[in-house]
């Protein structure tokens, strides 16, 4: 049985992988992930977060992500990542739309500290999501599905009371990113976002770094590529307008950057994806 809307469901994963230390997207899905033990940061939309034993980080379909576990720690996590068209479509028939909003609509995600009992529940969920993906049956989809629904509204009721968007006002990091997204069309340059946050490119560029694991002009380029894939596969713009919209200098340098990361150009990753 092909799993349409779950792309993978895995229970206590310790092993770690490719994309640790790597700003990703995952195309199209809702990441939501459990972590049971560790120490570092998860990173979303720029934010960095502390890992929490127990706490939830969710991300959405578009923004950039990633896992900066000590490695001298343990490493353990549950996770899946759900088609997020199908997830919008289920909550918006149950009136439930304003929790994906809550959950997913801010700032790329977020990180949802929960209280032992209730992070135990959770973990219980995340074994029976993996049961069922690992059964494939007709009724994978929904058990899957009731279980999800579960955790979310669980995270929703969970949502601290005071919002963190201060918090993330006050943070450099926050802010870079929030001016790299507000002027993503444009000429950016580490001199211009530098003189906007009244530090030195030096020191932004350490910080960034240290923070993130990946330079600031490499990020550009990440979150640039991240935006033309969402356009290409959801929109029936031109590719050579999409260049322009996401801020690449020309055409062909975005044609030939795409055809590096993705293996594929622009106009046949349209196919491959809207094919899907």
């Amino acid at each position: 049985m092909q799993m349409k809307y779950f792309d993978f469901v895995n229970y206590h994963v310790t092993e770690r992988d490719s994309l640790h230390d790597k700003l990703h997207v995952h195309n199209d899905s809702y990441e939501i992930m459990q972590i049971t033990e560790g120490e570092g940061f998860f990173v979303i939309g720029g934010t960095p977060y502390p890992i929490i034993p127990g706490a939830i980080y969710l991300t959405n379909a578009v923004h950039l992500h990633c896992s900066r576990p000590k490695e001298t720690a343990p490493y353990v996590r549950s996770k899946l990542a759900v088609n997020a068209p199908y997830l919008d479509r289920v909550l918006e028939v149950l009136g439930l739309s304003h929790v994906l909003s809550s959950l997913f609509g801010s700032h790329g995600g977020s990180c949802i500290p929960l209280p032992p009992h209730i992070a135990e529940h959770v973990d219980r969920g995340f074994k029976m999501m993996y049961d069922s993906y690992a059964e494939k049956t007709p009724e994978t989809n929904a058990r899957i599905m009731v279980e999800l629904l579960d955790i979310l509204l669980l995270c929703y009721s969970h949502v601290p009371k005071e919002h963190t968007d201060k918090q993330k006002g006050t943070s450099l990091i926050a802010r870079t990113i929030n001016y790299i997204n507000l002027n993503i069309s444009s000429e950016l340059t580490i001199d211009s976002i530098a003189r906007d946050n009244f530090v030195s490119k030096y020191y932004l560029c350490r910080v960034f770094k240290k923070t993130l694991g990946v330079s600031i002009m490499k990020y550009i380029l990440s979150q640039r590529l991240a935006l033309a894939k969402e356009q290409l596969v959801n929109t029936e713009t031109r590719c050579s307008d999409i260049a322009m919209l996401t801020g690449f200098s020309s055409f062909s340098y975005f044609c030939r950057t795409f055809k590096q990361q993705e293996g594929v150009s622009p106009s046949q990753y349209r196919v491959l994806h809207k094919k899907q």
